[in-house]
């Protein structure tokens, strides 16, 4: 039997699905961990960090192949955007990325974007790719150390000696820095969609996305994250007090 363009992405947004269900129940024992704060929890939290890290890789691959077979792409694009190549992860999504700021304002390949594109969508589509290049660079090597055994100390690749530069970047993360990789890359996502199926949707609600892409940022930001740590513990030993004074 063979599947149709609508079975593959039935297929996509129930892998997606189970996917999201998975790292929702991953961050909510990661956020008990950092409320508790204990000795027992600290060491949970970098294990649960680990999965979430894990997780947030297959998310972001499922939206990708979630937003390829959507309804309104045709096979053409999907041909176009080399959805079938063995190109890693983070190639994929720029191609995507280029391919649709390529449709939604007529450039045809054989011109540079770059140069054609005008100031304000050049700016946000170099954001874009060098955010894409960036974070999924991060997922693909964290999750091929954590893949490998490697939850605490990081290695070069005969393990012969620690990688400093890894170890930094897994360091690094929490709860909010991948929070804000899985929403900026629902931002992108919705970008690509418009740009590729309705580009004057796009171009009319450039500064919308543009802000919403900035929100993120904010909302996910160190200052951020200190707040919310101090918030969820002060309302966990406020309402641990209170129940020990009931008892």
């Amino acid at each position: 039997m063979v599947n149709t363009q609508e079975d593959i992405y039935k297929f996509h947004c129930q892998n997606l699905k189970a996917v999201i269900a998975s790292y929702n129940n991953i961050e909510r024992d990661l956020k008990q961990s950092l409320r508790r704060n204990d000795v027992h929890s600290i060491q949970l939290l970098k294990h649960y960090e680990l999965y979430l890290l894990f997780l947030s890789g297959a998310y972001i691959e499922n939206m990708y192949f979630k937003l390829v077979y959507e309804p309104n792409f045709t096979q053409n694009d999907r041909d176009y955007t080399k959805v079938h190549s063995k190109q890693p992860l983070n190639q994929k999504w720029k191609i995507l990325l280029e391919y649709g700021f390529r449709k939604a304002y007529g450039i045809r390949d054989n011109f540079n974007l770059q140069l054609k594109l005008k100031f304000t969508p050049r700016k946000y589509y170099n954001e874009l790719f060098n955010f894409i290049d960036k974070e999924l660079n991060t997922i693909i090597t964290i999750r091929n150390k954590v893949a490998h055994g490697q939850f605490i100390h990081t290695f070069n690749s005969d393990r012969t000696a620690l990688n400093e530069n890894t170890q930094s970047l897994l360091d690094a993360q929490n709860l909010f820095t991948i929070r804000m990789r899985i929403e900026k890359f629902k931002v992108i996502s919705s970008v690509i969609h418009d740009l590729v199926i309705s580009p004057r949707t796009f171009i009319r609600d450039f500064d919308n996305y543009y802000e919403k892409y900035e929100r993120v940022t904010n909302n996910c930001s160190l200052e951020k994250y200190d707040e919310f740590l101090s918030e969820i513990r002060k309302r966990y030993n406020n309402r641990t007090s209170i129940l020990s004074n009931t008892i």
